[in-house]
């Protein structure tokens, strides 16, 4: 009996071993996907637009989130004849938690008869992680 116990002890051994290897694989696998998500969390810009005030709106209004700037950044705006003509659509670089606010002067003629008003987006920059592209459609 004593070598049949010390056979299944060796055995229930090697077995919790591997248990653990594999426990502890699993652990480093996710700690190394943390580390990976934090660096790209570091890389990442993002821009948000909202119009403001709501309701009537006098801005159109670009927030920069993130830990990192956004550069070469380039706003197009549906309709177009919303924006000051002398408001810039394209800005080399803003800053993270920086706010920009446009101008912007919204009619009644700058929606087809029977069109919902809305209002969109479109934003494209460069962060740490490459080329961005966001489009928001904002109602009035």
């Amino acid at each position: 009996w004593a070598l049949v116990l010390s056979g299944f002890a060796i055995v229930a051994s090697a077995a919790i071993g591997i248990a653990g290897y594999r426990l502890q694989r699993q652990v480093a696998s996710i700690a190394k996907e943390k580390r990976l998500e934090e660096v790209e969390a570091r890389l990442r810009a993002d821009i948000g637009a909202r119009l403001d005030p709501p309701g009537r709106p006098d801005y159109l209004v670009l927030s920069v989130t993130g830990a990192t700037r956004a550069r070469d950044v380039v706003v197009e705006v549906e309709p177009a004849s919303i924006l000051f003509e002398s408001e810039p659509t394209a800005f080399p670089s803003l800053g993270p938690n920086q706010d920009v606010r446009l101008h912007v002067a919204i009619t009644s003629d700058d929606f087809p008869v029977g069109a919902p008003a809305i209002v969109r987006v479109n934003l494209r920059w460069r962060d740490g992680l490459g080329l961005q592209a966001k489009e928001f459609i904002l109602p009035l």
